[in-house]
């Protein structure tokens, strides 16, 4: 499911002082790494372009079904969290059906890209994860 969640919270330690935790943290939780993209994916049907920040969590152990449904391909043990971002870079609200099947284009150029970098990736060598995508 899709959560619509533009956050940052505050978190305090033990010690007192109030650090800024990051809301990807607060929704993926820190017990496993978490890998950023930014995608850009063209709108259907018109010219304009939207841009994405995906991040990625895998769950050894684990698959998610929804991805499967979105892309059919290998079994994924990974979490995604989408948040669209303005032109300046701010994170802001999905503003509709429109921008949500764009979402879906850039998960799915995403899942692409990483499927493929892990068929070609020699065994025991580190994964690298792609910084920036662009999807037509």
């Amino acid at each position: 499911s899709f959560v619509n969640v533009v956050a940052v919270v505050q978190h305090r330690t033990h010690q007192g002082p109030v650090y800024p935790f990051s809301a990807l943290e607060c929704i993926l939780g820190s017990a496993y790494p978490i890998h950023e993209c930014v995608v850009d994916c063209s709108m259907a049907g018109t010219s304009t372009r939207s841009r994405y920040l995906i991040a990625v969590q895998e769950r050894p152990g684990t698959t998610n079904p929804r991805l499967s449904r979105l892309l059919p391909g290998p079994s994924r043990g990974i979490e995604v969290v989408v948040m669209r971002m303005s032109p300046r870079g701010a994170v802001v609200d999905f503003g509709g059906k429109v921008h949500l099947s764009s979402a879906r284009k850039a998960v799915r150029c995403l899942l692409k890209e990483l499927d493929q970098r892990m068929e070609t990736r020699e065994l025991g060598t580190p994964f690298l994860f792609p910084p920036r995508l662009c999807s037509e």
